[in-house]
């Protein structure tokens, strides 16, 4: 039910922050040159932030206001809905991707892993915004990131920058929703397959027809 939330969440938090609105997010970024990016993988979302030399310390405080301040408001869940579920609809036009997304339901079935990590239109136009707040709460926290800072700086400056901006919120408690129907982490599925699987798409539907036996 909560397929594509981590998709959901990234774009979510490109809308403003308590100390800026969406609008002055965008208008700092571009007032020092940043280029301020993000995508998710099946893995982790990965945010970007490239600046000149000069203002990379203004480029990670509007960064870390994004990761940390963000306030998710409800009046654009619909339009960022509306972004995903076109996103989603684009990919099913890629054949490459739906090769890929074929492949991973397959060889990690029983997985979460086998999920699309965009969603699918059924559980993003079903998803509310509560449970993705309370994963937002539970995992946008310094000890559940990774930062890697590359560029033309001192590292030492550097290393107290990153304290000082990243550090502020201290860390928290992991919280991330169970689903009984599918294994986290590194625990491999029980089921296991031997059969040979024919997909095709139709609308918004993936019909897999079994084959044969191998």
């Amino acid at each position: 039910a909560t397929s594509g939330m981590s998709h959901m969440l990234e774009h979510l938090l490109f809308n403003g922050t308590t100390s800026r609105k969406q609008k002055e997010l965008y208008d700092d970024a571009d007032r020092i040159g940043a280029y301020n990016n993000a995508n998710t993988g099946e893995y982790y979302t990965n945010y970007m932030m490239v600046t000149p030399t000069e203002h990379i310390q203004a480029g990670m405080e509007i960064q870390a206001d994004m990761l940390f301040n963000s306030i998710l408001p409800p009046n654009k869940y619909d339009k960022e809905k509306g972004i995903v579920l076109e996103e989603i609809a684009q990919s099913l036009a890629r054949p490459g991707t739906q090769i890929e997304t074929d492949i991973q339901s397959i060889l990690f079935d029983g997985h979460s892993l086998s999920l699309p990590t965009l969603g699918t239109y059924s559980t993003i136009e079903s998803l509310p915004l509560s449970p993705v707040r309370e994963y937002y709460e539970g995992n946008y926290i310094p000890n559940n990131m990774i930062l890697s800072v590359i560029g033309n700086f001192d590292s030492a400056d550097m290393l107290e920058w990153v304290k000082d901006i990243y550090g502020k919120p201290g860390p928290g408690s992991v919280f991330r929703p169970q689903d009984s129907n599918f294994e986290t982490g590194f625990t491999l599925p029980s089921k296991s397959s031997n059969k040979l699987f024919h997909r095709s798409h139709s609308d918004t539907t993936t019909l897999i027809h079994l084959a044969f036996d191998l």
